[in-house]
């Protein structure tokens, strides 16, 4: 009676600890360079368009500045317009690099050509 109750414990004992497995799928929490682990924000598309849409709006509104200056020359507003929608495109990107859905997108470099000239 002993050898049997001693080998039920000890396949159960067996069965609990493979009953323990890893998680499926992707691991919620990911570990930083000094290995605390921190939970991973997922960015939803509504997020993210309303982030692009708010660095849109910063950098329009110095564009428009920039284009109504009368102390600047032609010259001097073209390199700064340009240099402005240089950063808007790195932002923006930035911004999609760290989207993690499906449709990744880069934004197109309208900075070299005349799109945004008026």
């Amino acid at each position: 009676m002993k050898k049997v109750f001693t080998l039920a414990v000890s396949i159960m004992l067996v069965s609990f600890v493979f009953a323990q497995h890893a998680p499926v799928g992707p691991n919620p929490y990911y570990r930083d360079i000094r290995g605390n682990s921190r939970p991973v924000k997922k960015i939803t598309i509504h997020d993210r368009d309303e982030m692009i849409a708010k660095i849109n709006m910063r950098y329009d509104a110095r564009i428009y500045d920039i284009r109504h200056s009368r102390v600047l020359r032609n010259a001097e507003k073209r390199k700064m317009i340009r240099q402005f929608e240089l950063n808007r495109k790195e932002e923006i990107n930035a911004i999609y690099a760290g989207f993690d859905g499906r449709n990744k997108k880069r934004i197109p470099d309208y900075a070299n050509n005349d799109f945004h000239r008026h």
